[in-house]
């Protein structure tokens, strides 16, 4: 959880400094961190709901919602760009 934090702060800060190499540098915390979230988060998923044959049901939903999220933060953030600045559609 820290490196997702920690590499959304540091994207953050590298739109409101409009520093390229910052941003990637972000992305790539932030890519480790929630790789390893997506790892547990299967763990979880599976001893969960194994014995009640929901683990598709849940899988999917899990999967599904960052998904529906991302496509909606794509409006979003063009709204808080035009808006405000960089650094806080970030």
């Amino acid at each position: 959880m820290t490196l997702v934090t920690g590499g959304q702060a540091i994207v953050t800060l590298g739109g409101y400094q409009e520093s390229f190499y910052t941003l990637i540098a972000g992305r790539f915390f932030l890519g480790l961190g929630a790789e390893t979230l997506m790892v547990v988060q299967s763990v979880f998923i599976t001893k969960w709901f194994l014995d009640g044959g929901l683990m598709q049901f849940a899988t999917g939903v899990c999967i599904g919602v960052p998904y529906l999220f991302t496509f909606s933060s794509g409006f979003i953030l063009n709204w808080a760009y035009d808006k405000v600045s960089l650094g806080f559609a970030l």
